[in-house]
C-alpha cells in the first residue's frame, strides 16, 4: 500500500479536483522514476528522468513529462515542466529510492525486454503470413 502525503510542499497546493489529479499522477510516478519524494535536493533528478523516459518509452510522447486529466468536458493533457516540479517540493511517498545508476540500467532492461517482445510478435506474424 502506498502512502503518501503533500502537507509539507511550500506554499501548501491547492485542494481543487484538477490538483488532485496532478497529485495522483506524481505520486504514480514517484515509483516509476524511483524516487520518494520531491525535494530541493532531487528536483532537477525527477527532471532528468521523466526526461529519460519520454526519450526512451515506447509512443509519440512516451510517459514522461506529460500529466492527462479529465478536464470539465475534454481530456486535457499538460506538460510537466521544472516549475511545476518546484511546486511539488514537499510531496512525499513511501516508494522505494533508486540511485540514477541503477534506476537507468532497470529501465534500459526494461527497453530491451520490450524490442525482443515486439520481435517475437513480428516473427510470429511473418511466419504465419508466409
Amino acid at each position: 500500500m502506498v502512502h503518501w502525503g503533500s502537507d509539507k510542499c511550500v506554499p501548501p497546493l491547492p485542494t481543487d479536483d484538477v490538483d488532485g489529479a496532478w497529485r495522483c499522477h506524481l505520486i504514480v510516478y514517484a515509483q516509476v522514476v524511483g524516487l520518494s519524494s520531491v525535494t530541493e535536493a532531487n528536483v532537477e533528478e525527477w527532471y532528468w528522468r521523466l526526461t529519460y523516459l519520454r526519450r526512451t518509452s515506447p509512443g509519440a510522447n512516451g510517459p514522461g513529462l506529460m500529466l492527462w486529466f479529465d478536464g470539465k468536458d475534454t481530456r486535457t493533457s499538460h506538460y510537466i515542466t521544472l516549475a511545476i516540479l518546484r511546486r511539488w517540493v514537499g510531496l512525499w511517498t513511501n516508494w522505494s529510492k533508486y540511485t540514477r545508476a541503477k534506476w537507468v540500467k532497470e529501465q534500459q532492461a526494461g527497453l530491451i525486454a520490450w524490442c525482443d517482445s515486439e520481435l517475437t510478435v513480428a516473427t510470429k506474424e511473418a511466419t504465419s503470413e508466409g
